[in-house]
């Protein structure tokens, strides 16, 4: 067993991220011992070899006698430090310094990698920063990886693999936690349909070709209208989507609405019989459902509950799992109060406007609660791609969209992570999206070319 020793003060925070990386992460079991005046988190290994890992940040907050949740305690700047030991040559240090010490029995890290991990994990940046964009959503450009151009990386990842292959060097004498590279492909429901009303069928492309100038934008939104009035509505693809999830050996998870209607949440109605046939036959395939709570609901506990507890009654299933409308979020409310709902995992975290790892992490991991000070039991699971960012925010090509999926897709591969792909029931056959079908089903054949290629073991499905 390992026996860890960490600095006395932050201690919940301390024992939180070391009990993620080393045991949710790693899987490896370890004793924490506080040793105060030690200026190093020392990890020692049965063989009296030990990986020292500098106490940069939670150590000058303590000494000082400040709260760590300041705005000026977000670094200004990163450094990158050159190291043959990480999967991409170099590593970006958040906290400490780059110097690192190989030598005999002992390894001396100057980046405080726990701290630095704690930092992207528990998203405390978000909460000392006041700037949000018009959904009051804290903006990808803002971020400390935003700004310092990692936001492509999993850097928490990246921090693991160095640990490790430390611990190795050091001769550890116990295995890692093994995983395998998965997809968790999911499916927001903000709307059913795209044709609501008898006004829709002629409106809708009457509204197409005043808005795109050319008649085939005429010609194809009344196809649509003629397939609707059939009762075959672009958005209702549901046995499509569990099709191709059949497909590619997956599950898919589909999170429905249950609010009224306002200026942000169409306010479809969760109880009408098309709907219940829909979400019998989910549960019949074997696959999930799931809840995207309203546009105000995020920091809404009454809201939030009322919400969670209706899709539970309307489907007499538990309803664990789900994803929050816009991606709004609020640090750390909106974890407490999926929390205090008895939810599984949230998979909220992603920039809307730009794919990447908000979180810095590949891996599921369970919530931290900064001002409780409390590892809460729900879990994360960030989001990775979202359809909307590559096309409606970035406005890519079907094929640079591909490439950027493709990158995605390798970057997780390679720490054996989880690849949760949002794509909306509303992404399909209407004209701005119809080009992107292909781009949908190529992405699961690619996780499947991918499944075969080198694993790191298996990883619990939650």
């Amino acid at each position: 067993m390992l026996i860890i020793n960490i600095p006395d003060g932050f201690t919940e925070e301390r024992t939180y991220i070391i009990e993620v990386m080393l045991g949710e992460f790693l899987g490896l079991e370890f004793e924490i011992k506080v040793e105060p005046g030690i200026l190093v988190t020392s990890i020692s290994i049965e063989n009296d070899n030990v990986l020292e890992i500098n106490d940069a940040f939670f150590r000058k907050i303590f000494l000082d006698d400040e709260k760590y949740l300041d705005i000026r305690n977000v670094p200004a700047e990163v450094f990158i430090c050159d190291l043959e030991d990480a999967p991409e040559k170099n590593i970006i240090g958040i906290y400490g310094t780059p110097e690192i010490i190989i030598g005999g029995n002992r390894i001396y890290c100057g980046i405080d990698l726990f701290a630095s991990a704690f930092f992207m994990l528990t998203r405390w940046e978000e909460f000392v920063n006041e700037d949000k964009d018009i959904h009051g959503r804290f903006p990808a450009k803002t971020s400390l990886a935003g700004r310092h151009g990692f936001l492509s990386r999993p850097v928490v990842n990246e921090y693991l693999e160095v640990i490790w292959h430390w611990l190795e060097k050091l001769r550890i004498n116990q295995k890692r936690r093994l995983r395998d590279f998965r997809m968790v492909s999911t499916h927001d429901i903000d709307r059913l349909r795209l044709f609501q009303g008898k006004f829709d069928y002629i409106g809708k492309p009457i509204k197409a070709f005043l808005m795109e100038k050319n008649v085939a934008a005429l010609i194809h939104h009344s196809r649509l209208a003629l397939r609707s009035l059939g009762g075959n509505d672009p958005y209702f693809v549901f046995d499509y989507l569990m099709d191709v999830s059949e497909q590619h050996d997956l599950r898919s998870h589909f999170f429905f609405m249950t609010s009224e209607k306002t200026n942000f949440d169409d306010g479809y109605d969760i109880e009408a019989k098309a709907v219940q046939d829909v979400i019998e036959r989910i549960i019949g395939r074997g696959h999930t459902i799931g809840i995207h709570p309203s546009y105000y609901t995020f920091d809404n506990p009454e809201l939030l509950s009322y919400e969670i507890n209706r899709l539970r009654e309307i489907t007499g299933i538990d309803i664990s799992c789900g994803r929050q409308h816009y991606l709004r979020f609020k640090v750390p409310d909106t974890w407490q109060l999926w929390d205090d709902n008895g939810m599984r995992w949230d998979s909220t975290l992603a920039y809307p406007e730009q794919p990447g790892f908000r979180c810095g992490v590949c891996y599921p991991y369970p919530a931290f609660n900064i001002l409780s000070r409390k590892k809460l039991t729900l879990r994360e699971k960030p989001l990775t791609i979202m359809d909307g960012s590559l096309v409606v925010y970035q406005k890519q090509h079907p094929d640079e969209a591909g490439t950027v999926i493709d990158y995605y897709l390798n970057k997780v591969k390679q720490y054996a992570g989880e690849f949760v792909f949002l794509w909306h029931n509303s992404s399909f056959d209407y004209l701005a999206w119809k080009d992107y079908r292909h781009i949908f089903e190529r992405t699961y054949q690619a996780v499947d070319r991918r499944k075969h290629g080198k694993s790191a073991g298996s990883i619990v499905d939650i």
